[in-house]
């Protein structure tokens, strides 16, 4: 039998999924690839890989017949730090919003946001790469999320949680990604998989000190305070209710 095909987020938020993985051994065989959001999303999408962390806004849009597994996932309950709008401006000046093209959820929920929370009608374009983050801009967001946010936040005046302001709009937790597999996928893969996402969030500390990641307390302080991989069912609420809102938002494409 051939192992599965297993694709998973390349951010720090995702390091104690891989280290689970890369250490239940015989008992889940694979080819582990780590990804941006978005490429998560497409390799599901066309059939690629039988088993993805999917940015959420994406499930939807799925071309293949998928479905949601495992008790874990890509969350926050009380502010991710690492999915953020930023800004030299107030809400009400913005202009402009430059979204992300590595998430879909993040842009989504800026959407969201601006329509039912914050009472703004900025203009949305889609940016080409991070070199276009101008820190010097004035009635204009970015959309960031990942690793990089730790780079750039303190370069603007103003920087709002995405998960913190759709939070206070809903009293609910957020939901980032989710495992996703194509249906063939058997039961006990499945459950092999959980028990080595079990492990890894159990050994936050162990997955840190193996990472790659240089400031090991900066990695550790986020694992546990900023993310929560629970796939619970104030979660499972949360996801609905964003699904619910995403689909009022316009399709965003890359450039070109």
């Amino acid at each position: 039998m051939a192992p599965l095909r297993i694709t998973v987020v390349s951010y720090l938020n995702s390091v104690p999924f891989v280290y689970g993985i890369r250490r239940v051994g015989n008992t889940l065989p694979c080819e582990l690839t780590l990804a941006s959001p978005s490429e998560c999303a497409r390799v599901m999408d066309c059939g690629q890989t039988d088993i993805a962390l999917v940015t959420v806004a994406e499930i939807p849009k799925l071309r293949v017949p998928v479905k949601v597994i495992c008790d874990y996932c890509l969350g926050t309950s009380d502010g991710a730090r690492t999915v953020t709008l930023l800004s030299n401006s107030e809400l009400n000046e913005i202009e402009t919003i430059i979204l992300d093209p590595e998430s879909c959820t993040s842009n989504t929920l800026t959407e969201i946001l601006c329509r039912e929370y914050w009472g703004i009608n900025p203009k949305f374009e889609m940016r080409e790469g991070h070199s276009s983050i101008d820190s010097n801009s004035e009635k204009v967001g970015f959309v960031l999320i990942g690793d990089r946010v730790f780079d750039f936040e303190s370069r603007f005046k103003q920087c709002w949680d995405l998960s913190v302001e759709w939070k206070k709009m809903t009293g609910l937790p957020f939901v980032f990604a989710a495992w996703v597999a194509k249906t063939d996928v058997d039961e006990k893969s499945i459950e092999a998989l959980n028990s080595a996402l079990a492990l890894g969030v159990e050994n936050i500390e162990q997955a840190v000190a193996q990472s790659d990641y240089h400031d090991k307390n900066q990695a550790l302080n986020y694992l546990t305070k900023n993310i929560d991989f629970i796939f619970n069912r104030d979660k499972h609420t949360a996801l609905a209710l964003f699904w619910e809102k995403g689909v009022k938002c316009s399709e965003r494409v890359n450039p070109g």
